[in-house]
């Protein structure tokens, strides 16, 4: 056992025993059931929630509102 391959307790690092451990399973051909999607990390999405955030800090967290047509009468003049 090499020095990389050992972490600072003295044990195997995990990385390594994964063959003794998909080994010790049954039908072990998968030992880890996650599956990574790529997701962009700027997509449009991503603006549109922004967008939402800003409204909500500039308009809606510091608002009176007294009635939901006031509400929607402020949201459209921030807007515009």
């Amino acid at each position: 056992m090499s020095l990389s391959s050992v972490n600072l307790c003295g044990m195997p690092r995990l990385i390594d025993r994964i063959p003794t451990i998909r080994a010790s399973l049954p039908g072990g051909e998968r030992l880890f059931k996650v599956q990574l999607h790529f997701t962009p990390t700027y997509s449009w999405l991503n603006r549109v929630e922004l967008w939402f955030a800003k409204i909500q800090r500039d308009l809606l967290s510091r608002g009176i509102f007294t009635s939901v047509a006031d509400l929607a009468r402020q949201i459209r003049k921030y807007i515009s």
